[in-house]
């Protein structure tokens, strides 16, 4: 727009210098006064002329203003039609892209699927082949169990005949034991029966030996005994003296007795009058602290 300006302003500044030439151009001093009319003339003409200029200088202004606004729609075309022709050459770029991705896309899902496919086929095989070792595994493993289920039943077997080999040694140690419980036992009866026996004779032997023993130590003290006067028949009393082996008397006393004072008094002195006392037939019968009942005659 700039630049029209200036062009315009160029042709308007030529005219004027051209009519500037023309009204000075002429020598006044030399024409003569009807050269001076001619002047007048042409000053005239001249003025007529600028009229004609200006008139020139409007159609030419006009003219400019015509072409700068056809060079500014030309330019707005210009630049819409460049622009229509970028937004195509932008949406063909982006068709181009997007057609680009889209390859690329589909190529990535035919490469993901040729990839799956091989892993898909990859992993059919590893399970054929996991497949194919637990089934070896669990023939293995069947044949294992029927070998030790084999075992197992012989051990088990073996195991119940030393039960029953067990059973019936025990069952004989048992019965021998028993047996020999029994003979032992029907021997320790045996033996205690004559044990009891020998000690039932024993001790009857003993009792009349004692019998005899403590009936001589009453009879001695009987012997040793000085009634006091005034003692009553019918005295019974008994008597525990305190002895040392051969029969001497260390204490006597009398224990219960059915007379008086006196007469126990005399009693315990004919205990100790009548030591040492008899001894026993049977060293068996010796006892330190013995009782005898004194039951002297009337």
């Amino acid at each position: 727009m700039f630049e029209k300006s200036r062009a315009l302003f160029y042709a308007v500044l030529v005219h004027v210098a051209l009519l500037v030439f023309l009204v000075f151009s002429v020598d006044w001093d030399h024409v003569p006064t009807q050269a001076a009319q001619k002047k007048i003339d042409v000053v005239q003409a001249v003025a007529v002329d600028e009229s004609k200029i200006q008139q020139e200088l409007e159609k030419l202004q006009r003219a400019e203003q015509q072409k700068s606004e056809r060079e500014q729609r030309a330019t707005a075309k210009a630049k819409e039609a460049q622009r229509k022709r970028r937004k195509e050459e932008q949406r063909l770029k982006t068709a181009e892209k997007k057609r680009k991705a889209e390859e690329r896309r589909a190529k990535a899902l035919k490469k993901e699927r040729q990839k799956q496919a091989a892993q898909r086929e990859k992993q059919k095989r590893s399970e054929a082949q996991r497949l194919e070792a637990q089934k070896k595994r669990r023939t293995e493993e069947k044949k294992r169990k029927q070998v030790e289920a084999k075992r197992l039943a012989q051990e088990r077997e073996e195991k119940r005949r030393q039960t029953e080999a067990k059973k019936r040694k025990d069952a004989e140690a048992r019965r021998v034991a028993e047996l020999e419980a029994q003979r032992s036992m029907e021997a320790e009866q045996r033996r205690q029966a004559e044990e009891q026996r020998r000690q039932a004779l024993r001790d009857r032997r003993l009792n009349a030996l004692r019998s005899k023993y403590i009936s001589a130590i009453a009879q001695k003290v009987e012997r040793n005994w000085a009634r006091p006067p005034g003692a009553s028949a019918g005295i019974d009393c008994d008597v525990k003296v305190h002895q040392i082996p051969g029969g001497e008397v260390i204490n006597a006393t009398v224990t219960r007795c059915n007379a008086d004072a006196i007469v126990q008094r005399s009693i315990e002195n004919a205990v100790r009058k009548a030591s040492p006392l008899p001894l026993p037939p049977d060293p068996a019968l010796f006892d330190r602290d013995l009782v005898f009942t004194f039951h002297p005659r009337d």
